[in-house]
């Protein structure tokens, strides 16, 4: 017995030890091809005047914060599936139940990392899910409706909320606009004004004070054109608008007393994180001692990751058909959660060995 009490501890250490690293490795790479993804998409946004660069970094960080309550339980499965198939490929499992010790001591590590891991993904999805999309969208609402001379750059159009384009070909060291055209297109007139220089005066954060320019205006409704010179002008460009909460910013709590279908939606999504979370563990388990046909830790790795891909664009697909009304609300997304069970029960019937549960 004594020795006993010595072995399990070194088993536990062993296999949540064996776990963790692949784990940590595919969670940092996968977290790392998102960054890509992330800062090129908003670096195009920021390079074309649409985001502020001063906001760039928050929200790059804040939406790779959010990415983690997907991308834990995917490198946990995908790790788990791959050192449980080679400790089964390699008769480790084999010695082990040979040995005295049954698969309830061999696999409540596994089943410790995966209560675990799924309650920091639901805690993720609860409560920092909807913290990190309030603070993004605080960032884009105060970029796109403060004006940020900084955020012209010479060459390229920069489409403001009001309906303005605008476009400059130079810009001074100090901010100062040069060659820049300004266009403001409505239901019934076409505005285009050109000046020589435009810039942003200490104190006036949202006037644009252009100088030597023409005005030229042409209505759509009496077909009339107008031209005017100037030597000083100004644009007022303050974009007044109000903060719209949106639903993946609210807090769980004001979801749970929400009717609106698609704070509903979004509320069976963070439910729907941690327990397929638990889920995905315990596939890892039977899939890892699958029959005799897939021997090969690779054939295991594509089937987990072909599972894990397969359900997660089912679950984007089904949230869209709810929110469109083509899909009930109730089971939802839930129904495809449960066929993650119903696989488990599935493989672990079909392939008749000893597993936890």
């Amino acid at each position: 017995m004594i020795k006993k009490k010595r072995i399990i501890p070194k088993i536990y250490k062993y296999v949540i030890s064996e776990i963790l690293k692949p784990f940590i490795f595919t969670l940092f790479l996968l977290f790392i091809i998102i960054l890509m993804y992330t800062s090129y998409d908003y670096l195009q946004k920021a390079a074309t005047g649409l985001l502020s660069k001063s906001v760039l970094l928050p929200i790059i960080f804040l939406k790779n914060l959010v990415a983690l309550e997907v991308l834990i339980p995917l490198s946990f499965f995908l790790a788990a599936t791959t050192v449980l198939s080679k400790m089964d490929d390699n008769g480790e499992i084999t010695v082990l139940l040979t040995s005295g010790f049954n698969t309830k001591k061999i696999f409540r590590p596994v089943l410790i990392l995966t209560i675990t891991l799924a309650v920091v993904s639901g805690l993720l999805s609860i409560f920092v899910r909807p913290w990190s999309y309030k603070n993004i969208y605080i960032l884009e609402y105060n970029t796109k409706y403060t004006f940020d001379i900084t955020k012209i750059n010479p060459g390229h159009f920069v489409a403001l909320e009001d309906k303005r384009v605008i476009y400059a070909d130079g810009k001074s060291k100090l901010n100062v606009l040069e060659d820049v055209f300004i266009q403001t297109k409505d239901e019934d007139t076409l505005e285009i004004i050109y000046a020589k220089k435009a810039s942003i005066k200490e104190g006036s954060t949202n006037t644009l004070f252009l100088e030597d320019g023409t005005l030229y205006m042409y209505n759509f409704i009496n077909k009339k054109e107008t031209y005017s010179k100037f030597k000083n002008g100004y644009i007022n460009l303050s974009q007044d608008g109000e903060f719209e909460y949106k639903t993946k910013s609210l807090s769980t709590m004001s979801l749970l007393n929400s009717k609106d279908i698609e704070s509903l939606v979004e509320l069976q999504w963070r439910v729907t994180v941690p327990i397929m979370t638990l889920f995905f563990g315990l596939l890892a388990i039977v899939l890892s001692r699958s029959t005799p046909r897939i021997k090969r830790r690779s054939q295991k790795l594509i089937i987990a990751i072909l599972l894990y891909a397969v359900y997660y664009n089912l679950v984007y697909i089904v949230r869209k058909w709810i929110t469109g009304g083509l899909f009930p609300l109730y089971p939802g997304t839930f129904l495809l959660t449960g066929m993650l069970f119903v696989i488990y029960v599935f493989i672990k019937i079909k392939n008749k060995k000893e597993y936890l549960y």
